[in-house]
């Protein structure tokens, strides 16, 4: 019994966790003001807002996990292009903010920093979204 045990607990997994780690996501200058850049393999998305601040979010719904993608055509309170929920209808802003659905919070998100004209993206650390935004 202890052997079978000791198996089970040293055995890997058959499906290996992702390493959380630093990545650089390119040059300032790949990513234009009002850009939404999805990074699947290291599951994130890379936001650079009009102001030329980059945000990252975890590609996940805090509340299900489903994956949510960025809908550039998609238009909503008089504007155009939302992350949206294809399992429960979770529409985010271009921030990150939950403004529709059964939201638990908004995007979770990771640090962003610019060194040397790069923009480096730590997964290692996340932030929990900000409570949904109400009265749309």
């Amino acid at each position: 019994m202890a052997l079978a045990l000791s198996l089970i607990y040293a055995w890997p997994s058959a499906e290996p966790e992702q390493p959380l780690r630093v990545v650089t996501a390119g040059n300032v200058d790949d990513f234009v003001p009002g850009s939404v850049t999805h990074f699947p393999d290291q599951e994130f998305w890379l936001v650079r807002l009009e102001s030329g601040q980059f945000l990252a979010f975890d590609h996940r719904d805090p509340a299900d996990g489903c994956i949510v993608p960025w809908r550039l055509q998609l238009f909503l309170l008089g504007k155009e292009g939302w992350f949206r929920n294809p399992c429960h209808g979770q529409t985010y802003d271009i921030e990150g903010n939950c403004v529709a659905g059964p939201c638990l919070r908004g995007l979770d998100r990771f640090s962003v920093s610019v060194r040397n004209d790069r923009v480096i993206v730590d997964t290692r650390t996340i932030t929990e979204g900000p409570p949904p935004i109400t009265g749309h």
